[in-house]
Parts: C-alpha cells; sequence; structure tokens
C-alpha cells in the first residue's frame, strides 16, 4: 500500500483526507474518492473559465482614453451593463478556481496561482474601466455632486436585521459552485427584494384609489437611492422600465443592494416629503421617466399637497420605509411647514350634530417623535340606532406620537 497520503481537504471540515493514494508512480495526487470530486469540480470551473475566455468583448471598451472621449450617454450605459456582466463572470471564476487550488493543490499549484495572478490582473483592468465609465457618464450628463458614502457593514446589518433573517450565512471555505451555495446566495438576494417592494402588497387604510400614487411615492425613493450611486446611474437608461426588473438582475451585487435599502430608510425627510408630494403631481410638468416614475426636473412649489398625507398613514406599515429611520426621526422637527403636518384621527361634533366628520389634529413637532407601532382604524365609528349619536369609542390613529416636553402638549378641537 502506498505511504502518500491524499492531498485533498475533505469538508465540510476543511480536514486533511487520510486516504492513500493508489497509483503515485501515474502522477496521482488525490485518492479515487478525492479525484472523482477533483474532475467534478474541474468541470464545473471550466466551464465558466470557457465563458469568461469566449465573452464577446466587442461589448465593451477598456481603453481610458477612449472612455474618456465618448460623449453618448447611451454607449457609455452599455458599456456598463457589459463590463458589470464580465465582472461577474470573473467573480464566479476566481471564487471557483480559489476553491479548486486550496481544496485539492493545498494552495501550492505554481499553474494555478499563476493564472489566478492573470484573473486578478484582468479584474483589476476591467474594474478600472468600469469606474471610467461611470465618471464619464456624470461628466456627460452634468453631475458633479459626489456621492453617498456607504454605509458601514455594522450599520447595514442592524438596520437589515439579516441576524433574525431567514438567509443563511454562507461559509467562506465553500463550494462556490454548489447547489447551496447558489441557493443561499440566491435566498438573500430574494429575502431583500421581498422587503424592497413589500409596499405593493400593504393593506391601505385608504383603499385601492390611493394605490398609484402610494406605489409611485415608494417607487420613486427607490429610484433617488439608486440615482445617487455613480456606479448605477449609467444603467438607468430608456430601456429599463422597471425598478424591480432593474434591481434583480445579477449585474447589480448585493452588496450594492444593501446599501440601496440602508439609503432608502435613513433618506433624509426632505427628500421623502418631495417624493410625496411628487406623487400627486401633474403630468403637465416637465419630468424624465426614470424606470417607469415620473422624475420631476423642477421641485415642486413648496406647498403640501394634504392629500398625500394619507399616504403617509398608509406607508408607516412598511418598517423599511425612511420615515421609521430612528436616527433619522429628530431630522422631523427641523421642517418648519411639518408644523401644518396632518394627522388623521376620527373626531366627533357635540351630540346635537348627527354626522360624522373628520377632523384634523395639528401638531407641533419640537419635542415630538414617532414611536415604532401600527394598529388598524377598526372596527369603524359606529352610529347607535336607538339613542341616535355617534359612539365615541377609543381606537388608534396611523401614528402614534409621544410628547417628551409637556409644554408642547398638542391640542385639537
Amino acid at each position: 500500500m502506498s505511504s502518500v497520503t491524499c492531498l485533498a481537504l475533505v469538508p465540510p471540515q476543511d480536514v486533511r483526507c487520510t486516504n492513500p493514494v493508489p497509483n503515485v508512480a501515474a502522477g496521482h495526487l488525490w485518492c479515487p474518492r478525492c479525484h472523482r470530486a477533483e474532475r467534478k469540480h474541474y468541470d464545473s470551473y471550466k466551464h465558466y473559465s470557457n465563458t469568461l475566455d469566449t465573452y464577446d468583448n466587442t461589448k465593451i471598451c477598456t481603453d481610458l482614453e477612449a472612455i474618456t472621449n465618448c460623449d453618448l450617454s447611451e454607449t457609455l450605459g452599455s458599456w456598463a451593463k457589459y463590463l458589470r456582466k464580465k465582472l461577474t463572470l470573473y467573480g464566479r471564476v476566481i471564487r471557483g478556481r480559489e476553491y479548486h487550488h486550496g481544496r485539492f493543490h493545498a494552495g501550492g499549484d505554481s499553474s494555478h496561482l499563476y493564472y489566478l495572478g492573470v484573473l486578478y490582473d484582468e479584474r483589476s483592468e476591467t474594474d478600472a474601466a468600469l469606474l471610467a465609465v461611470n465618471l464619464r457618464h456624470d461628466e456627460i450628463s452634468g453631475i458633479t455632486s459626489s456621492d453617498l458614502e456607504d454605509a458601514h457593514q455594522e450599520e447595514v446589518a442592524e438596520i437589515l436585521g439579516w441576524k433574525d433573517s431567514a438567509a443563511s450565512e454562507v461559509v467562506v471555505g465553500e463550494d462556490p459552485y454548489a447547489d447551496r451555495f447558489e441557493e443561499d446566495r440566491g435566498r438573500e438576494r430574494d429575502l431583500l427584494i421581498e422587503r424592497f417592494f413589500a409596499f405593493r402588497t400593504t393593506a391601505m387604510l385608504h383603499g385601492i384609489d390611493t394605490a398609484d400614487q402610494f406605489i409611485d411615492y415608494m417607487e420613486r425613493l427607490l429610484i433617488l437611492a439608486i440615482s445617487e450611486r455613480s456606479g448605477m446611474r449609467a444603467l438607468l437608461h430608456p430601456g429599463a422600465s422597471d425598478v424591480e426588473t432593474f434591481l434583480a438582475q445579477d449585474i447589480v451585487t448585493l452588496e450594492e443592494l444593501k446599501q440601496i435599502y440602508v439609503a432608502v430608510h435613513l433618506m433624509p425627510p426632505q427628500r421623502v416629503l418631495s417624493a410625496i408630494n411628487d406623487a400627486f403631481r401633474s403630468q403637465q410638468d416637465e419630468h424624465d421617466v426614470v424606470l417607469g416614475r415620473r422624475i420631476y426636473k423642477h421641485q415642486s412649489d413648496g406647498k403640501i399637497c394634504f392629500a398625500a398625507w394619507d399616504l403617509f398613514e398608509d406607508v408607516m406599515p412598511c418598517r423599511h420605509c425612511a420615515l421609521q429611520g430612528s436616527h433619522r426621526l429628530e431630522h422631523w422637527t427641523q421642517i418648519e411647514r411639518l408644523a401644518t403636518l396632518s394627522l388623521r384621527f376620527w373626531n366627533w361634533e357635540p351630540e346635537n350634530v348627527a354626522e360624522l366628520s373628520g377632523a384634523d389634529m395639528l401638531f407641533h413637532l419640537s419635542g415630538v417623535f414617532g414611536e415604532r407601532k401600527w394598529e388598524r382604524h377598526y372596527p369603524k365609528p359606529y352610529r347607535n340606532k336607538k339613542l341616535n349619536f355617534w359612539a365615541q369609542t377609543e381606537r388608534p390613529a396611523g401614528l402614534y406620537l409621544k410628547v417628551t416636553d409637556f409644554s408642547h402638549r398638542p391640542t385639537g378641537r
């Protein structure tokens, strides 16, 4: 029996295989079981490697001078799309070859190391080209403002709440071509997309009549967050007609999805107000259509659209909404026009007025913050048929408020 033992690591513990290699003279490095596993994995990463080798490079440009001289946003957008596709492919090939090299060659095979070095260099070149395309696209679009900094991973994890989520973490040393690896990565993306668009199926207080504006308002927040990322602006071409379809593309990375989610959650209240009002603006106002939504070229006149506050109440169940970003709520007190914010409560006139009327209660917003709590207006107020008066039943409002300074206690009629 051969005294040479198999070089391979055995998952999931990644311990060294102790089985003997039966035919060392023929150049065999692994035991029969590990040899079969090596051949199977070789076929997997070779498939992606061959796809990368035959990639249609006529659809991209890596010449930085040519990119700098390009004046067509459509061309730049197309380059950005296919550069991203190639980078995704590089990621698959590199992860697979790194895993193969570590598991079956103990990280010491010179040919693997050489080819990995080539892949790293080519990926860096493609990364640089994509960055140049994005910068050039912003330049010819007249965008000079710098992008917001990405949130740190701790902040992302806190807002997403992944610790309690159904998405399981991928083991670093796991085979990137294994079914579970792909399923876990896909599950995480699917869960995030589901959170993004939970508002599309949210039961609204104010009925189906506000559904279009409600979706318009929420999707506008997503578009605003997307458009603040230089790396994604080049992809917002006229052919991209739906927000969900756009974000579900493989070329949008999981990290980008997380950053967009956080950006929506923490969007400054001024932007949220603008999005709510814009959902009710006339189509006659000058606008662009981005991802199927009207994006107005000019700010609204500053007046609050009170019909839009029905949507303000409706959106509160969506915990990912920017209005519930806890470390932004204090900014609501800095907005003067919110002094006239109308929160809908049921109110009843004196008993001699035999009808129900909806009344607005005005709140002074200083010292007030939103509590993360939501209950429905249910059941509705009822009229006692015998006594002929409206029953004043205690019921929750759409948004709960707490007053921290009693000198600012709100009053209503």
